[in-house]
């Protein structure tokens, strides 16, 4: 089966073609598209940048067959929610708690007004559950829709990046799957900080920065947290993002390795295949930390995860 996936990010729109072989991943195709300025992409009224949605039918034509499409939102874009309790809880009890939250947040809003996607966690040291709410406003889905109706394909999966990013290492780094592993997507002014033990989310965090020499204060306060309520160690921590730059990744090892921890630019093409030229093989080489989401989509996610209303 081949999909298109696109990760629809803050300013930037990374897409790729990917087939399931029996030997695994395949990629056929990789671009981007780029806002003028580098502005946010607004999902809310993406009509309005027809040079972006042009180009992007124009790369789903030129990337060749595929029979559905794998959408990706950028975190920033959509509401986290924590929830207590476990996934199989009962629907009405989770309705319950995600109503609130929507009333809260979105108080002119309902919560038909949304769709849901729940994410299961590991337990925490002390034996508690919980799972997170992603709220995506339907509006961002219907848009993307519409924009992509001259494709003609379905929507087969919509991700979140942060857990599309998730989908990725444990794909391409398959023995931290029995391990306790960290994931920090650098994005422009804040980090994406994730925890998986043994297979599945512990820990989810969303830390805004200023400036490169924050990094080190930032990644001491946040393992301090981790390592005293979720996990006793993790011994392995990746690096991604489209604002990885060499200083931030030469920061984060040296503090990392204060925690007896090893910090490596993440490689989400290192178990992909491909048959692609060398000027698209080096291109992948030099963004290999930038296309995790796009590769993860089309991944199961890890943990259990259900689709509350989509």
């Amino acid at each position: 089966m081949k999909v298109h996936s696109i990760h629809f990010d803050i300013d930037q729109i990374f897409f790729t073609n990917l087939e399931n072989t029996p030997n695994g991943l395949f990629l056929n195709y990789i671009n981007s598209i780029s806002s003028n300025d580098l502005s946010p992409i607004d999902l809310e009224n993406i009509n309005n940048y027809p040079q972006i949605t042009d180009e992007l039918i124009r790369i789903c034509l030129e990337a060749g067959d595929a029979d559905s499409i794998a959408i990706t939102l950028p975190t920033e874009s959509v509401l986290l929610s924590y929830i207590p309790g476990d996934i199989n809880m009962e629907s009405s009890q989770i309705k319950q708690m995600i109503e609130l939250e929507i009333n809260n947040s979105f108080p002119e809003n309902s919560i038909d007004d949304f769709t849901i996607i729940l994410y299961d966690f590991a337990e925490k040291m002390d034996g508690n559950k919980m799972m997170i709410a992603a709220i995506i406003p339907n509006i961002f889905l219907r848009n993307i829709n519409n924009i992509l109706a001259p494709v003609g394909l379905p929507i087969s999966k919509i991700n979140i990046s942060q857990f599309a990013n998730n989908n990725s290492l444990l794909y391409n780094y398959p023995e931290q799957k029995e391990k306790a592993v960290a994931l920090l997507n650098f994005e422009k002014e804040y980090i994406d900080l994730t925890v998986m033990k043994y297979g599945k989310p512990i820990y989810l965090s969303k830390i805004y920065y200023d400036s490169t020499e924050e990094i080190a204060t930032i990644l001491e306060d946040e393992f301090n947290i981790i390592m005293t309520n979720y996990v006793d160690y993790v011994e392995t921590a990746f690096l991604c993002g489209k604002y990885l730059t060499a200083d931030i990744l030469q920061r984060g090892e040296a503090k990392l390795a204060e925690f007896l921890m090893t910090g490596v630019r993440l490689n989400t093409f290192k178990m992909i295949r491909t048959n692609l030229e060398q000027r698209e093989k080096d291109y992948c080489a030099r963004t290999a930390h930038i296309y995790s989401s796009s590769i993860g989509a089309i991944l199961p996610n890890i943990g259990n995860e259900s689709v509350f209303k989509y």
